[in-house]
């Protein structure tokens, strides 16, 4: 039996030894235990993920450019 994508962060979160995990950028912002939000999504996800984040007075961080052809 295959476990449901959004019981994915917490498995992993687990595996990583991680207290905490969520699949929802939303949660991710607006906790006040979070300063800063690396992104390591595909390109065509990038803006609107940086975009909620800078809204929500995070720092960002991202190792490649966003493009939107990749």
């Amino acid at each position: 039996m295959t476990r449901p994508l959004l019981d994915l962060p917490r498995q992993l979160a687990d595996e990583g030894g991680f207290a905490e995990s969520t699949a929802r950028i939303d949660a991710l912002v607006s906790s006040d235990q979070i300063d800063i939000i690396d992104v390591c999504l595909p390109n065509h996800l990038h803006k609107p993920v940086i975009l909620e984040a800078l809204r929500a007075g995070k720092s960002v961080y991202r190792e490649n450019p966003p493009a939107g052809n990749t």
